[in-house]
């Protein structure tokens, strides 16, 4: 092959992947750009049926992280617990331990409790706090630490259900938390008038026996009157 049909070729390959990747970007942009309006689209629609329907939201959350569904199981805590039937375990202080705050409650926990830093006080009615298991900062609804006090400064018992978490390989963002709430206003499922107080990414899923579960990605949404509603993140769809 001469120099000169070699060049010419070499030209024709290097316009050809410029024009591929042009039409790349092109595509991308063309993609990016329906997405920009269908989100526009679905804010717009939200707005109007929040307004019909009196309801009140706090701040959407905006660019949610790749999401995928999770293996799991409930993870024994080891020597000194009890199994409970609904798969979780309790422990129970005779005589309750006496602590002098709150501070001490937390340093207590985390001897008594396996990987303790992973929960976060959720929940405080009374002598009870409730805490949930996080992975990756983002929290696992499934698991639950129940702390029952005595007396205010005695800890009475503990009860416990901790997941060991197995993750999906394929990870996709989630459907935004616009278009989540749009179809469950939608739905009909919310009182005219509701508050929602909070609204977060997190993990639920139902349990098919004593020892699995699978938790999907979920926008979950808390209104001021304790009703809680599940949307998957990854379908728009409402969870039971």
């Amino acid at each position: 092959m001469d120099w000169s049909r070699a060049k010419t070729l070499l030209i024709i390959a290097f316009v050809a992947l410029n024009l591929f990747l042009t039409v790349q970007v092109i595509q991308a942009w063309v993609e990016k750009s329906q997405m920009q309006n269908g989100n526009d689209s679905i804010r717009r629609e939200l707005t109007q049926i929040l307004r019909e329907k009196d309801i009140e939201t706090p701040d959407i959350p905006q660019n949610p992280p790749p999401v995928s569904v999770l293996e799991a199981r409930i993870a024994p805590p080891g020597k000194g617990w009890e199994p409970l039937p609904d798969g979780g375990y309790g422990k129970t202080f005779h005589p309750p331990v006496a602590l002098s705050g709150s501070n001490q409650l937390d340093s207590f926990l985390e001897k008594q409790v396996p990987s303790f830093k992973e929960y976060h006080l959720v929940s405080r009615k009374g002598q009870k706090r409730i805490y949930l298991q996080y992975w990756k900062e983002r929290p696992l609804y499934g698991s639950r630490l129940e702390v029952k006090l005595s007396g205010g400064r005695a800890l009475h018992s503990l009860k416990l259900v901790r997941l060991s978490i197995k993750e999906g390989k394929d990870a996709q963002t989630p459907v935004p938390a616009s278009f989540a709430l749009f179809n469950l206003v939608e739905s009909g499922k919310v009182p005219k008038g509701t508050v929602f107080t909070h609204i977060e990414l997190g993990y639920h899923g139902q349990s098919y026996d004593a020892k699995t579960r699978v938790l999907s990605p979920v926008w979950k949404f808390a209104a001021a009157d304790g009703r809680t509603y599940y949307v998957n993140a990854l379908t728009g769809a409402l969870q039971p």
